[in-house]
């Protein structure tokens, strides 16, 4: 909620307030959520501590974020908007210590394993992990997660 009264106040132009806000939350809860990130409805921090989401992060409805997690920018690589921050879809699953960087694009239903580091887009529907992030198993869309059927290991 902290993070609603922030960002309310970062897009009418007060700074100052939502700042203040931001520290609010990050004071109370541990996690780092700035006032541009774009942020739908139902996101869910169970351990909140340690987690990052930068800049303009923009995130789907129903995603649930683990502790110690990053969603950031990659200063210096930008996509052809210029945008460096990752897009997150909906109903997604980053484990704790993951960190999704760069102007990338996660996929609806997606599962990121922790410690993972995904630097290119990722596709729905699949789980993601290691270092650098490789599609470890995909499944059809509109299935049920646990019925999927094992990815081809293509890099993410």
């Amino acid at each position: 909620m902290l993070y609603r009264l922030a960002h309310r106040a970062h897009l009418k132009g007060h700074r100052i307030r939502a700042g203040l806000w931001y520290r609010c939350a990050y004071l109370w809860c541990g996690a780092e959520i700035s006032p541009g990130a774009k942020i739908g409805g139902g996101l869910r921090l169970p351990h909140p501590q340690g987690v990052v989401i930068g800049g303009e992060v923009e995130i789907g409805v129903m995603v649930t974020i683990g502790q110690h997690a990053t969603l950031g920018g990659n200063l210096g690589k930008r996509d052809e908007s210029g945008r460096i921050y990752p897009r997150i879809g909906d109903r997604c699953l980053i484990f704790a210590g993951a960190v999704v960087a760069g102007p990338i694009d996660v996929g609806h239903d997606t599962i990121i394993g922790a410690n993972s580091v995904i630097t290119k887009s990722v596709p729905s529907h699949v789980v993601v992990g290691g270092v650098p992030g490789k599609v470890l198993r995909a499944w059809p869309s509109g299935k049920d997660s646990q019925a999927g059927s094992t990815g081809s290991g293509e890099g993410a």
